[in-house]
């Protein structure tokens, strides 16, 4: 699940979003991880069987996803994300500098 939200950061933070954790993709899974595992500790307290919360965060945490960007209009971008290497970031931020 941390590595779904480190992809979503890392896309926050290749659209040049100045503060991350403010971006639109972090906030909206915070709230999609809290109404998953509410979710998953109801259907538990009714239920009385244990299921695992991954059953429940893994659909809200996508399903967040993909609505935010069909939203943003970026649903083709992050489904065709791949996470640049540091090196070619740090070229790229020197580039536009100079110009």
């Amino acid at each position: 699940m941390m590595a779904f939200v480190d992809k979503e950061l890392v896309f926050e933070d290749d659209r040049e979003v100045c503060q991350v954790r403010n971006g639109p993709y972090f906030s909206s899974s915070m709230v999609a991880y809290v109404a998953g595992l509410f979710t998953c500790f109801v259907v538990n307290a009714v239920s009385h069987s244990p299921q695992p919360a991954l059953l429940y965060l893994v659909p809200f945490l996508l399903g967040n996803a993909l609505a935010v960007s069909a939203f943003r209009g970026e649903l083709m971008k992050i489904i065709k994300f791949e996470r640049q290497s540091q090196e070619s970031m740090v070229n790229r931020m020197k580039k536009e500098e100079a110009e």
